[in-house]
C-alpha cells in the first residue's frame, strides 16, 4: 500500500495538490497486480476560490506475461480505467467529466543492477481527443538503502516531462518516494508545469523492490549460504552415530529399512546416508533464486 503526497503546479491554472493521494497495489500469484488509486485534490485557482473535493478513481491490472521482476526482460500490459467519484468534483471543476481509459504496454531490462523501462500505450477519453503516451526511464541501486530513478514522459497532449527522483528504503516494510519533474515541451492549453512529488510506500509484507534486489545482490558464487558448515555438522552427527552403533550395537538415529547401509559399488564401503543431502544441496545451490 502507498500513501502519497503530490503537488503540481502550472503558472496558468494555478495550483493543484493531491493530499494525500492513496494508492492500493495488490499482487495475485506471480504475474498479475491489482491496482487502486484515488487523490483528495485541493485546486487553488489563480482567478477563482481554492477548491477541494475527491479526485477521480483509477482502476487496473498488471499481467507480466514474460519474464518477471528480478529477471534479464520482463515484458507486461497495465490497462488503466480512470472514472468520476463524485459529481460535485466534476461541478466545482476539480475534475474534468467523463472517463479515461490507458492502454499501455511496458518492457523492463535489467543487467548489471541498471534497469531500463520503456513504455507505449494509448488513451481514449470520454469528451476529448486521446492520443499516444511514451515514457522512457532508468533506475540503479547507488546503495544499500538508496535507488535513483529518471524518466521523460510524452502524455497524450505532447507534453514532454523530464523527472528525476529516488527511493529511501527506511525500513523492510516502509519506503519513502521523492521526485521532481519540469515540462520540457508544454502542451498550448497548460503551459509550463513543475512536478513535485513526496511519498510513503507500505509493504505489508518484506517484499519491497530494494529488498529484493539487496536479496538478490547477497546471493553470488561468493556468498552463497553457508552449506559447508552445515555439511560439517551434519558429519559430525553421523560419526556420533556410528560410534554409538560400535559401542551399543544400534544407531540413535530411527533407520527403517530404506535408510539401510548400503554397499558402495565403487569403493566397497557403506554408503554416506547424507549422501542424497549433498546431491540436493548442489542442485540447489546452482539454481536461481526467484524475486
Amino acid at each position: 500500500m502507498e500513501i502519497e503526497s503530490r503537488s503540481r503546479q502550472s503558472c496558468d491554472s494555478g495550483r493543484r495538490v493531491e493530499l494525500p493521494r492513496v494508492d492500493l497495489n495488490y499482487g495475485v500469484g506471480r504475474r498479475l497486480q491489482l491496482k487502486f488509486e484515488m487523490p483528495w485534490v485541493r485546486v487553488e485557482g489563480a482567478e477563482t476560490e481554492t477548491e477541494s473535493g475527491a479526485g477521480n478513481a483509477t482502476v487496473g491490472v498488471k499481467w507480466r506475461f514474460v519474464g518477471q521482476e528480478g529477471q534479464t526482460i520482463a515484458w507486461s500490459i497495465y490497462p488503466q480505467f480512470e472514472f468520476n467519484t463524485t459529481h460535485a468534483s466534476v461541478t466545482r471543476r476539480i475534475e474534468d467529466a467523463g472517463y479515461k481509459f490507458l492502454m499501455p504496454t511496458e518492457l523492463t531490462i535489467e543487467m548489471r543492477g541498471v534497469e531500463m523501462n520503456g513504455e507505449i500505450g494509448r488513451t481514449f477519453v470520454q469528451h476529448g481527443s486521446g492520443g499516444w503516451i511514451v515514457g522512457l526511464s532508468t533506475e540503479s541501486h547507488i546503495a544499500p538503502p538508496l535507488e535513483l530513478v529518471a524518466e521523460i514522459r510524452r502524455n497524450e497532449l505532447t507534453e514532454l516531462m523530464a523527472i528525476g527522483g529516488g527511493r529511501l528504503e527506511l525500513t523492510s516494510k516502509v519506503i519513502l518516494l521523492l521526485a521532481r519533474g519540469h515540462t520540457v515541451r508544454s502542451a498550448p492549453p497548460e503551459g509550463p508545469r513543475t512536478y513535485v512529488y513526496a511519498g510513503l510506500q507500505f509493504n505489508v509484507r518484506d517484499s519491497s523492490c530494494l529488498l529484493r534486489r539487496r536479496r538478490r545482490a547477497n546471493v553470488s558464487t561468493n556468498d552463497r549460504p553457508r552449506w559447508p558448515e552445515l555439511r560439517t555438522d551434519l558429519q559430525s552427527v553421523a560419526a556420533s552415530s556410528r560410534i554409538t552403533r560400535h559401542l551399543f550395537g544400534r544407531s540413535t538415529f530411527a533407520a527403517p529399512n530404506h535408510h539401510a547401509d548400503v554397499p558402495s559399488p565403487r569403493s566397497g564401503q557403506k554408503s554416506d546416508p547424507f549422501k542424497k543431502f549433498e546431491d540436493w544441496r548442489d542442485v540447489g545451490a546452482s539454481r536461481s533464486i526467484p524475486c
